[in-house]
């Protein structure tokens, strides 16, 4: 891609103006404006293709401008192609009105000059310069605002061939525009009206030249590489149809890849976030998993904190696990469930005795035996599951198979759901095993008593 135009840079400070020779290879005239009194000192700007951009806020509030005859020959230079870009921030409105030659850009003084609050700035319209502000957006010093209001018509995405202004970015405070885009009508160039950026306008000059300015304003650059010939009013017919053969199978194929993705989503949503949760969290969301995938195996689930909350008694275990959805807790059997875990460590002894001494407890204050006890324990959440060390110590096993109550890792309950689910083994099973088993309960185990029960149940 070949630049037509000329660069002009106009009244930036010297230090800029070196960065701006380092980003581009093309040459580019400074100027600086010094009209304030009487002596009428024009810009020597000539009128041919030319990217300007103007930097009011170097001659500050009450500074020198160009004249207003700068001015009119400036726009008629935009109107014949060329682009003129304006920071503006702490400035006046003759500078704008002067150097521009639009009569409509009053600013709104009294937020005119003041300093910039990234909260406060918000894009009004999808546009190419967009990126701008999702690049620089922190870097800005000061907002103009301008008086012209909001119109009553919102519009989405901006319409470069379009005459007037177009808003680009609003103060959502002040309600008024401080980045616009204008065209005179059956203008071929176009102004553009943006904060204060500081020392990053040789940065957001390179990026509009680079990456927006050749798709918004492609008079001004020779396309070298014959990309115009990509056109289709270019191509043979035979060329013509099978290239719309192939964007009606592209077209086709994205519909089908919408429809698989939005089932990939809702299958994410439906049963896969909670297993990740199961082998990545602790505390509430652990528990709330493990009340989840205890439900989808046929248990009524007891929340205990909910139900000592209504009963205003204190909370220890996370769930009671019931066979039948009308139960009584004094005299049906459950399963009490402590779920935990640590992203450093497997399971410590007080964890574990933690289950024992929660259905002890049970045990004394309902005054029934035929509660069974079980810890669910996510370990070393921070690394995958396939890696991590054993959950449980060769005591602590030994110590849940003599006190009867049973232990198992997150690990090894996703990888009996996902058994599960691929039907290699079913729902019931699980739920008999997990009840029937004192000390450890692994995927291993569980798959070996049920071939074993297989084996049995064919002799």
């Amino acid at each position: 891609m070949q630049e037509l135009f000329r660069l002009s840079i106009i009244d930036f400070h010297k230090d800029i103006i070196a960065r701006f020779k380092e980003r581009f290879s093309i040459e580019i005239n400074s100027y600086t404006t010094a009209w304030k009194d009487d002596k009428i000192r024009h810009l020597e700007i000539t009128e041919e293709p030319q990217i300007i951009f103007y930097n009011p806020n170097y001659q500050k509030f009450t500074g020198a401008t160009a004249h207003s005859e700068d001015g009119k020959r400036i726009r008629r230079t935009v109107k014949d192609g060329a682009i003129m870009i304006v920071f503006a921030g702490n400035c006046a409105s003759f500078h704008l009105k002067n150097m521009t030659g639009l009569e409509f850009l009053p600013i709104d003084q009294s937020v005119a000059t003041m300093k910039y609050d990234p909260t406060l700035i918000e894009l009004y319209m999808e546009s190419p310069f967009s990126k701008i502000f999702s690049q620089f957006g922190n870097d800005i010093l000061h907002c103009t605002t301008f008086t012209r209001g909001l119109p009553n018509e919102r519009t989405s995405h901006l319409d470069a061939q379009k005459s007037g202004g177009q808003l680009l970015a609003i103060h959502s405070q002040a309600m008024k525009p401080v980045a616009l885009y204008y065209k005179d009508p059956g203008a071929q160039g176009f102004y553009l009206f943006l904060p204060d950026f500081g020392i990053r306008a040789p940065e957001i000059a390179e990026m509009l030249i680079q990456e927006i300015l050749p798709d918004v304003a492609p008079h001004m650059f020779y396309d070298d590489k014959g990309l115009w010939l990509n056109d289709d009013k270019y191509y043979v017919p035979s060329l013509k149809k099978i290239i719309e053969k192939r964007i009606f199978l592209v077209d086709k194929q994205n519909e089908e890849l919408k429809e698989i993705d939005s089932q990939i989503a809702a299958i994410k949503h439906a049963e896969q976030e909670t297993l990740n949760k199961l082998l990545t969290t602790k505390d509430e969301p652990l528990k709330n998993a493990v009340a989840e995938i205890c439900t989808y195996l046929g248990w009524h689930v007891v929340d205990v904190d909910s139900y000592m909350a209504e009963r205003r008694l204190a909370k220890e275990e996370d769930l009671w696990l019931f066979d039948k959805r009308i139960f009584d807790v004094e005299k049906d059997p459950f399963i009490l469930v402590e779920t935990t875990g640590d992203i450093k460590r497997s399971a410590s002894d007080d964890d574990c005795i933690k289950v024992l001494k929660y259905r002890s407890r049970r045990i004394n204050k309902l005054d029934h035996k035929n509660i069974k006890g079980l810890l669910v324990y996510n370990h070393y959440y921070g690394i995958p599951a396939h890696e991590r060390k054993p959950p449980f110590s060769k005591k602590q096993i030994e110590d849940a198979e003599r006190d009867r109550y049973a232990l198992i890792s997150t690990y090894e309950l996703f990888k009996l759901i996902l058994a599960e689910k691929e039907k290699r083994i079913s729902k019931e099973y699980i739920r008999e095993t997990i009840l029937a088993t004192v000390g450890e309960v692994t995927y291993e185990s569980v798959v070996e008593r049920h071939k074993d029960a297989a084996r049995d149940h064919s002799a």
